[in-house]
Formats: structure tokens, C-alpha cells, sequence
């Protein structure tokens, strides 16, 4: 506060002023609050990242979903002349096969984030067809996505986190299909068939089973057991008197 006081020079200090100290009481607390402003937005960014090829490989089948968020002509690998020039084999990677491709209807490219301007934007409906489909297990669902090198994934990864999914669950894979074309580009396929356009319908995840739930059912069998058991002992007593 002190030192924001001696940088601020329209923050009157002289003692004659009747509202001397008020006014500089208010100019702190605003700066105060700003700068908490600033660090609560920098600590909610989600930063959950895989950050080599290598990790990628290493911890993909422990995802439910993996969704890659480039173009369909980028994630097809159909070799477009004018992708291609923009940026070196951008359309003839193709995707790695464990990949869904999120797809917009209301582009051509079909691409869910998309440059606005300066900025990366991201398609509002495909968050919604997210959360709609797999909301019950938003803080259980472990996600990865991908794009060509890890920018637009960032994006779909934010707009998820900010949607209600764990950020601890979301992982951005940096690489993206850039890095494992450059690995190993026989390990990606062509076309849109493996695994292709993503819906609800054709990706369903079976909720996992919370520890707290596991050890609820773990608690529950010897009473089961020792309720059948019962059962059958008074069943056969039963039988035999009769």
C-alpha cells in the first residue's frame, strides 16, 4: 500500500486536505482489490499439460476422451495445397487413431475453435453437447486434448474447466499432432473413420466408481453376506420343522 501511495501522484497527501486520508484509504483499496482480481484470474487458469510425445503415448489409455480440435481437413490429413503452404504438412498428419474429432456444423471447416479477429474463439454448442452428454461425471471425466501444437486445445481445455469439469482431469496436450507426426508419423492414420466425428451417442463413458463409493460396497458385502446367510438359516429351519 505504501509503495502504491508514493507511485500514485493523484493521490493527494497534504495534511490540509479534509479528505486526505480517505481518498487515499479508497485509492489503495481499489488497487488492492485489482491486483487480487488479476492473481485469482492467473490462479483459475487450468494448466493441466502433457508435455512430451513420450507421456502422450505413455498415459493415453488412461483417458475417457481424447478430442482433438483442429480442422477436418487437418485431422483427415487430406494434403490441402493451401494448408499445407500456410504451415509445412499441417494437412498431411492426420490424427493419432484413440482421437475423437470435435466438429462444428456451422463452419465449413468444421473446426469447434476458430480465430476471431486476433483471438481464438470456441463453438458455445460443443461445450454444451459436452456438458449435456457427460455432466453427471464432470468431476471424475479425464480428458486430453490435442490440436496441431497445443494453442487451440488450450482454449477447449479452459472453455471445459470453465464449464464445470475437474481442471486436474483436463490435460492439454502440448505436442499435438505436430509433435507425433514428428515422432513417429506412421503411428497416425488418415481419413475420419478411427475414431471420427465425436456425438453423446457414439462415445458413452461408463461413470466411474468414486473411492468413497467403493468403499461404501466394500462395507455393504459382509452385510449382504451375512444377511443371506441368516436367511438361509431360517429357511432351512423352517423346512425341517415342518
Amino acid at each position: 500500500a505504501q509503495a502504491i501511495l508514493a507511485q500514485d501522484p493523484s493521490i493527494p497527501d497534504s495534511p490540509q486536505h479534509p479528505f486526505s486520508l480517505s481518498l487515499q484509504a479508497m485509492g489503495v483499496l481499489a488497487k488492492v482489490l485489482s491486483l487480487a482480481g488479476m492473481l485469482a484470474a492467473a490462479e483459475a487458469a487450468c494448466t493441466t499439460e502433457i508435455t512430451t510425445v513420450e507421456s502422450f503415448y505413455a498415459m493415453k489409455r488412461d483417458f475417457d476422451l481424447i478430442f482433438d480440435v483442429r480442422a477436418l481437413n487437418e485431422y483427415t490429413g487430406d494434403g490441402d495445397a493451401a494448408c499445407n503452404t500456410a504451415k509445412a504438412n499441417k494437412c498431411n498428419m492426420g490424427h493419432d487413431p484413440s482421437i475423437w474429432m470435435l466438429t462444428n456444423a456451422n463452419r465449413t471447416d468444421m473446426a469447434v475453435v476458430y480465430k476471431v479477429g486476433d483471438a481464438y474463439a470456441v463453438d458455445t454448442k460443443i461445450i454444451e453437447a459436452l456438458k449435456n452428454c457427460y455432466g453427471s461425471q464432470a468431476s471424475t471425466l479425464k480428458v486430453a486434448v490435442s490440436c496441431h501444437s497445443g494453442a487451440r486445445s488450450e482454449i477447449l481445455q479452459e472453455a471445459l474447466v470453465a464449464a464445470g469439469f475437474a481442471c486436474g482431469n483436463m490435460y492439454n496436450v502440448m505436442p499435438g499432432a505436430d509433435g507425433m507426426y514428428k515422432a513417429n508419423a506412421s503411428l497416425l492414420v488418415k481419413g475420419n473413420t478411427q475414431k471420427g466425428s465425436w456425438s453423446c451417442a457414439a462415445a458413452p463413458v461408463t461413470p466411474k466408481t468414486t473411492p468413497q463409493e467403493a468403499a461404501a460396497a466394500a462395507r455393504d458385502v459382509p452385510l449382504r453376506t451375512a444377511s443371506s446367510g441368516l436367511f438361509f438359516t431360517v429357511f432351512a429351519a423352517q423346512f425341517l420343522l415342518a
